[in-house]
């Protein structure tokens, strides 16, 4: 995974990516896996992630702050840990400030 640049999240919340944002995409296509039980109970829904990124440019906390995948559906908590794991595994170019907050939705289809 590639140092990703501080702002992305405005960016994609504004719709302005970059081309070297792109590399944020096809690391979340690439690593984060449909539970098994989820897509065959063809559950969906979009998960909201707040991410603390400290100075270094590490993620020290991840969030959820929303969900629209139903409670109690199959595979749900699944689905909302493979997020959280991949979201902590992103790296960020150092900052300048001691921690920075990004928030990031990631849909199932």
């Amino acid at each position: 995974m590639p140092l990703l640049q501080r702002g992305i999240g405005q960016r994609i919340k504004e719709n302005r990516i970059l081309p070297e944002d792109n590399s944020y995409y096809d690391y979340l296509r690439k690593t984060i896996r449909y539970p098994a039980q989820a897509l065959r109970a063809q559950v969906a829904g979009k998960i909201t992630m707040r991410l603390t990124i400290n100075a270094a440019g590490l993620v020290s906390d991840v969030e959820e702050t929303k969900n629209t995948i139903p409670v109690g559906a199959t595979g749900r908590d699944e689905m909302v840990q493979q997020v959280a794991v991949v979201l902590r595994q992103l790296r960020f170019e150092p900052g300048t400030t001691a921690s920075e907050e990004l928030t990031i939705t990631y849909q199932f289809l």
